[in-house]
């Protein structure tokens, strides 16, 4: 593992963000989280869902952008995957793939995502997973 590298909050530069569309994919407990925490931190973010999604409307009531997921992909720069695993093959086969042009970040939480597809080779892929600290 010594091609990975840990980045922590004080390596971050926020402005590296600014005039960037972020797409958060899924409004569960993660896309939820995500996306009001990028909105509060000043960032231009939208969420993709299916229509008819129940969270569609929820979304909108935080004060959210929300859109069917393959045009978040289409208008964004940085894409997040936060659906469960089992849905996403199916979701990034139909609606993130097909728009992943040059230039954008696809960015997944889950491992198995990025080792079930293979993705083009102009994207930038990241997989961002929090550090869990050990309960004593």
């Amino acid at each position: 593992m010594s091609n990975v590298r840990m980045y922590y909050e004080e390596d971050a530069n926020p402005e590296m963000l600014r005039g960037k569309k972020i797409a958060v994919i899924g409004y569960g407990s993660q896309g939820h989280a995500h996306a009001l925490n990028l909105k509060e931190s000043g960032v231009d973010v939208c969420v993709g869902l299916y229509k008819g999604s129940k969270s569609w409307e929820r979304a909108e009531k935080e004060g959210l952008e929300v859109l069917e997921a393959s045009e978040a992909v289409k208008k964004s720069d940085f894409v997040i995957i936060l659906v469960p695993d089992e849905k996403q093959a199916k979701l990034y086969k139909e609606s993130v793939e097909p728009y992943l042009t040059e230039g954008k970040s696809l960015i997944s939480v889950s491992y198995t995502h990025l080792r079930a597809h293979e993705t083009p080779e102009h994207l930038v892929c990241r997989l961002l997973l929090e550090k869990k600290k050990k309960n004593t």
